[in-house]
């Protein structure tokens, strides 16, 4: 992997991404993960798990806005990805998740999802995660943290992909799934998302 990567991300305790990358089960990793932190002469090519999840990190850590409300990816696999919101500093005037927060942390989970997936650096060089348009159903406020999550089975991932290499994009529908700490579900979206060749 030939990118710097000007960022150290912290992830937090118990962050499952934190677990995998670490070697731990639980606790925090205080300076991140970053590529000077790999001693092994090979580099990034000698942990593709940190290689990689330094990529989906550094897809998120690219939208400002995400950082500033506190989205933290806390599991991210292909064809699955899940993020908490936490409530501060997504509140508004009545003390309830904002609902652009609350669409913001549903929408991003299109591109993580394409980032930990799709061979953007191989087979699908020059290709990129766009939405295409995205719903939203509220369907009660939500308090506390909020987490988000959605998932495309086997079988789409190899469609989109085999579109994507035959006809320069790939669509997909994907459905997140947004819940309370109480497991509630505080909202869901439905966005049409596209790996296309960009530029």
């Amino acid at each position: 992997m030939a990118r710097k990567w000007a960022r150290s991300w912290s992830m937090s305790a118990g962050s499952n991404l934190a677990a995998r990358v670490s070697g731990r089960a639980k606790g925090a990793v205080s300076c991140g993960i970053t590529p000077c932190s790999v001693k092994d002469h090979r580099g990034l090519a000698a942990s593709p798990l940190m290689a990689y999840t330094l990529g989906v990190e550094a897809g998120v850590g690219s939208v400002p806005i995400l950082e500033a409300m506190g989205i933290r990816v806390v599991e991210v696999a292909p064809g699955r990805a899940i993020a908490d919101l936490p409530p501060e500093p997504n509140v508004n005037h009545f003390g309830v998740t904002y609902a652009g927060s609350l669409y913001s942390v549903a929408e991003m989970l299109g591109g993580v999802l394409a980032l930990a997936t799709f061979d953007f650096d191989g087979e699908l060089a020059g290709f990129v995660p766009l939405v295409k348009e995205s719903t939203i159903r509220f369907r009660r406020p939500a308090l506390g943290v909020v987490r988000a999550s959605a998932s495309l089975s086997d079988d789409e991932v190899a469609r989109v992909r085999r579109d994507a290499l035959s006809t320069g994009k790939g669509e997909f529908v994907l459905e997140a799934t947004l819940t309370d700490a109480g497991g509630e579900v505080v909202a869901t979206t439905v966005g049409t998302y596209q790996v296309r060749r960009f530029g």
